[in-house]
């Protein structure tokens, strides 16, 4: 699921990555609810992360105001999931740093 994100958005693709993406973010739309019911903070914060990342993907830079949108809310769930592993793991852990790069990564992309 995390790297249905790794292509840039603007850039051309093949026929099939759209459809690869939009399976990646119906499996990660799935997998947050899955990931709150366990009550793991952790978990949780992945579940996010990998659902943000796929969010963004799939939003076109086109400029629509719902994409736009979209693309904000994704990029805020984001940055609560690494403030969560923050919490939960602690500032230095590798997968808090991963997190925050992540983060920055999607508020420069588009």
């Amino acid at each position: 699921l995390t790297r249905c994100a790794r292509a840039a958005p603007s850039s051309p693709a093949s026929p099939g990555a759209a459809g690869l993406r939009s399976r990646a973010l119906a499996l990660a739309k799935e997998a947050v609810p899955q990931a709150f019911a366990m009550e793991e903070d952790v978990d949780r914060a992945r579940a996010l992360l990998a659902a943000a990342r796929c969010r963004v993907a799939a939003c076109s830079p086109t400029g629509d105001v719902a994409m736009v949108e979209e693309r904000a809310r994704a990029v805020d769930d984001a940055k609560r999931a690494a403030e969560s592993l923050e919490s939960s793991l602690g500032k230095c852990h590798p997968e808090v740093c991963a997190a925050r790069v992540l983060c920055q990564s999607l508020t420069s992309v588009g």
